[in-house]
């Protein structure tokens, strides 16, 4: 499964976005609750205050008369009229501790706080009923929805943030893939590439602008290359076949010539079909359809191919209609042919090789021999039938099968 950078760091920041949402939303729940209760513990702690201020400058009648000025908040004298509803666990905290404390059930909302005066060996309590003030408590269910709304909102607005964050913040690096896939590798995206500072992205992006230039370079050297080979190679080859056949004229009179002669313009010819065959390799051209091979055509290179082995059986099927073409140029399938060819006479134990060809494949068989099941390889030759199938869009496909190793060029391309 193929790596998306940036659909990864568009989930994150929408992850991101959804956990701080969340956060936010425990924290309004949690802060509308404290705030709530803060609220009524700061009254109960100015009733304390109010208490305090009469034990200062009051009488023992005025402390003993004095009552909060609220009317849900009442004055107990001791413990013993505290709430019966309160658990035994609190009833004795709130007498051994200072402080406000909260009691909540389904009926009852309570805040009690001990009072201390210095005349009497027991004040008394505040006792602070807020069953009928709680706001929070009271509408659970429309503040739940509120906050709800107001979260959902916020989460929303979050994600579209988060999305456009990434989409700008991977803005350069969208736009150096667009030029990449869009645009020829010029001057232009490297200059792009080199637009990045120091960071991760930059190591990846300075490196892709050396390849591309290194591209550039080896793309120039073989266009070079390219642009005078042809006439380089093919000049020497034809003025060394216009010898030989003078040579062939020559020799017709003298009979121990004509064999020396005839591989001479054989070699010559197979120099011919390489140097053919190598300038498709490195031309970026197009086979057109009536440069494929004919059923004569291949014919006349398999009669060739038995005459440079004489000492092995070559047996041919062919499966070529008269109307069906090889998609390949003719001196490349004769370099394709030789090769597997001489590489089963090599290598085979047999002197039987068969080739069987068609419009959609070429197959060479040959049996096995000790040399070969030693090898992992069968050579240059392999290669360069591996290197223009490539250039072609065939497929080769060379492995061993039971004794005998097959060679097989396969033209999934080809058309009925």
């Amino acid at each position: 499964m193929g790596i998306n950078v940036t659909a990864r760091i568009r989930n994150s920041m929408i992850a991101l976005a959804l956990c701080l949402c969340a956060v936010f939303t425990g924290l309004i729940f949690l802060l509308v609750y404290v705030i709530e209760d803060q609220v009524f513990v700061n009254q109960v702690k100015l009733a304390q205050s109010q208490f305090g201020e009469v034990v200062r400058y009051g009488d023992v009648e005025q402390i003993e008369r004095w009552q909060p000025s609220s009317a849900t908040m009442r004055r107990i004298s001791s413990e013993v009229d505290l709430p019966d509803t309160l658990p035994n666990k609190l009833r004795k905290r709130i007498v051994e501790q200072a402080g406000v404390h909260e009691y909540f059930d389904d009926q009852n909302a309570l805040f009690i706080a001990r009072l201390s005066a210095p005349q009497f060996e027991q004040a008394g309590y505040l006792v602070y009923d807020v069953s009928d003030l709680l706001a929070v408590r009271g509408t659970k269910l429309t503040l739940f929805i509120l906050i709800g709304i107001v979260s959902l909102f916020i989460t929303v607005v979050a994600i579209l943030f988060a999305r456009r964050l990434t989409r700008s913040t991977l803005a350069p690096v969208t736009r150096l893939s667009k030029a990449l896939k869009n645009s020829d590798l010029d001057d232009v995206v490297i200059d792009m590439a080199k637009e990045f500072s120091d960071d991760e992205i930059s190591v990846l992006t300075q490196e892709l602008a050396t390849s591309i230039e290194a591209v550039q370079k080896t793309a120039k050297r073989e266009f070079e290359f390219n642009r005078g080979i042809s006439h380089e190679l093919r000049s020497p080859i034809q003025v060394a076949k216009s010898a030989s056949e003078l040579l062939h004229l020559a020799s017709a009179q003298n009979g121990s010539m004509t064999k020396p002669v005839a591989r001479l313009q054989r070699s010559i010819e197979e120099m011919n079909e390489i140097a053919e065959a190598f300038l498709w390799l490195s031309s970026p051209r197009d086979l057109l359809a009536d440069e494929g091979v004919s059923l004569k055509q291949l014919q006349l290179l398999t009669d060739n191919i038995k005459d440079i082995l004489p000492n092995h059986t070559v047996a041919v099927t062919l499966s070529l209609r008269d109307d069906q073409r090889i998609p390949l140029p003719e001196n490349v399938l004769s370099v394709m042919l030789r090769n597997l060819v001489r590489n089963a006479a090599l290598h085979g134990s047999g002197e039987r090789i068969s080739i069987e060809a068609g419009h959609q494949f070429v197959c060479v068989r040959n049996e096995l021999g000790e040399i070969s099941e030693a090898r992992t390889g069968f050579g240059i030759g392999l290669s360069i039938v591996a290197g223009l199938c490539e250039r072609f869009g065939c497929e080769l496909r060379a492995a061993p099968t039971k004794n005998q190793y097959q060679a097989k060029i396969e033209f999934p391309f080809a058309k009925d």
